[in-house]
């Protein structure tokens, strides 16, 4: 089996249109607690076919989208590696884990490579906004679209205070005090 590039890609939506320091360090902490929480674990079969139940139901009884839109959708989830009879439930229900383990493995070494030594941290924001936020910097300029944009290392005080955030077990960032994962029922 080849190698696993980590990915996540996690949104947080600011409704009021105020960003501060504060807001995005305690988003990535908290994120960053969670996968210390699901990284000690053994993403149990139980819990992903309780999960895809869940999806299931909920794709099976969703409401109605204006037939512009879910076009557009369908369209979109024509490109999607699946077979073409799940184009329209393959991107909505969670599969259970295979017989093999295979996918529980793959998700369990993802787990291990999502730590804050390889993270990227996006804000989107008005200029006015990041300038309030970061003070006035040198931006760098995307060819095609002319959008401006800064990347930056995450500062020495951030990695220590997410580091200082999870408790340490077996040289792992692993199980923060603070979140528990609930036993099967």
């Amino acid at each position: 089996m080849g190698s696993v590039s980590p990915v996540l890609a996690s949104y947080c939506v600011v409704t009021d249109g105020k960003i501060s320091t504060e807001n995005y360090r305690e988003v990535a902490i908290a994120t960053f607690k969670y996968m210390s929480m699901l990284r000690p674990s053994d993403l149990s079969p139980s819990y992903q076919k309780e999960t895809s139940s869940l999806s299931n139901i909920r794709f099976r009884f969703s409401e109605k989208q204006p037939p512009d839109d879910y076009a557009i959708w369908v369209a979109d989830k024509l490109s999607w590696p699946v077979p073409r009879d799940l184009v329209i439930k393959a991107p909505q229900v969670i599969s259970e884990w295979d017989t093999e383990g295979t996918a529980q493995g793959v998700a369990l070494r993802t787990l291990e490579g999502l730590s804050v030594r390889n993270s990227r941290i996006v804000l989107m924001a008005k200029k006015e906004e990041f300038q309030k936020l970061l003070g006035t910097r040198e931006w760098e300029t995307e060819p095609w679209y002319g959008t401006q944009y800064r990347v930056e290392r995450l500062d020495d005080a951030f990695l220590r205070e997410v580091r200082r955030s999870l408790l340490p077990v077996c040289g792992f960032e692993c199980h923060a005090l603070t979140g528990r994962r609930p036993q099967h029922n």
